[in-house]
């Protein structure tokens, strides 16, 4: 029986090193792509996503740009603050700087990452809008621990006790795929290596010490404003406005996800990995909209070329003075057309600190 199932409970620790927290969990290192970069783009990259270190990101709650992909904090800032911890920083800001600068953890999330290397995908034809993949976070995770343990003896007590939010990674592998108008066909066909690729990270996490782990499937990319405008001819709508063939690619990654999950929960008896279902927690909001306070839910806050997506990929939010954002972004669901605003992040980030008390 696989080991997701089980809960475990009363389970509070003093950690050999760093601060002890106000929760069952004090650290917490976090991996996956735009969704979660709290700033490692915008220092590895500064060219490529230049938007993203412009106003009106941030604008909400930090009043100036952090990195971050949206207008104010993303699931993996209200997730640290539901454990009273601190907003986790990019790894290439803290990565060599002394451990009590990074004790309560860090962030190797990097915007524009896929899950498969850029060598693989460029073999395929496919255009990546930056060169770092999964396999750079996990090596990055790799140096810093090492680095760490080299200087406190005690440190795999840490490493092991501390929370590893693995967030979305994946689908910029189908994004990049749709932006270039590539086949469904060859779309498709990644799945099965992108889940490969992600088993193999996580084991590698696991590997090295990490025991309890959150998984994040990916959002139903049928329902992104940008998918929704690259493929604006289309006649494959469902029922709630999204394209039923990009959902099903969503589907299908999402429970190929889940079946790894389980077999690395079933190898690994120190193994305690939750998947988390960002699926549905992104079609709740959107089916939810009304009653959580949204009037928007397909239309871009922060974006040109109006429409009922007022979305152009030429045109997105921060590579222009004349791209403005709405009056009241807490209003849209959707901040640029790809991210989320801080408002939809915020009700999304309920159930993740949900699995999280069932893991303590």
């Amino acid at each position: 029986m696989a080991k997701m199932q089980l809960i475990l409970v009363g389970v509070f620790f003093v950690l050999s090193i760093g601060r002890v927290g106000a929760s069952c969990f004090s650290t917490i290192y976090s991996f996956g792509d735009s969704l979660t970069d709290t700033g490692n783009e915008i220092i590895s990259n500064p060219l490529v996503y230049h938007q993203f270190n412009t106003l009106p990101y941030g604008e909400k709650y930090f009043g100036k740009p952090t990195g971050r992909c949206s207008n104010g904090r993303l699931l993996i800032d209200f997730l640290a603050a539901s454990l009273d911890l601190p907003f986790l920083p990019p790894y290439l800001k803290v990565g060599r700087m002394p451990f009590s600068s990074r004790s309560t953890g860090v962030n190797f999330a990097i915007a524009g990452c896929t899950a498969l290397d850029s060598s693989f995908l460029h073999s395929m034809g496919v255009v990546t809008t930056t060169p770092l993949s999964l396999s750079a976070q996990i090596n990055w995770f790799t140096n810093l621990k090492n680095d760490t343990c080299k200087q406190n003896p005690g440190c795999q007590d840490h490493f092991s006790k501390a929370l590893y939010f693995f967030g979305e990674i994946g689908a910029n592998d189908y994004i990049d795929s749709t932006a270039l108008y590539k086949p469904l066909s060859q779309i498709q066909g990644f799945t099965s290596p992108i889940i490969a690729q992600i088993q193999t990270s996580l084991e590698a996490l696991i590997q090295q010490g990490a025991e309890n782990i959150i998984v994040q499937g990916i959002p139903p990319l049928g329902c992104s404003p940008l998918i929704l405008t690259l493929q604006q001819n289309s006649t494959d709508f469902d029922e709630n406005g999204c394209l039923q063939s990009y959902n099903q690619i969503s589907q299908n990654h999402n429970s190929l996800l889940q079946i790894a999950i389980e077999q690395l929960n079933d190898k690994y008896s120190t193994a305690n990995i939750v998947y988390s279902d960002y699926y549905n927690i992104a079609l709740d909001i959107l089916k939810n909209a009304a009653k959580n306070g949204f009037e928007e839910t397909f239309e871009t806050c922060c974006g040109s070329g109006g429409g009922k997506y007022n979305f152009n990929i030429l045109g997105m939010c921060g590579t222009s003075n004349n791209v403005k954002a709405c009056s009241d972004p807490s209003k849209f669901v959707n901040w640029d057309g790809i991210h989320l605003t801080e408002a939809a992040y915020q009700i999304g980030s309920d159930s993740i600190s949900n699995l999280v008390q069932k893991m303590c």
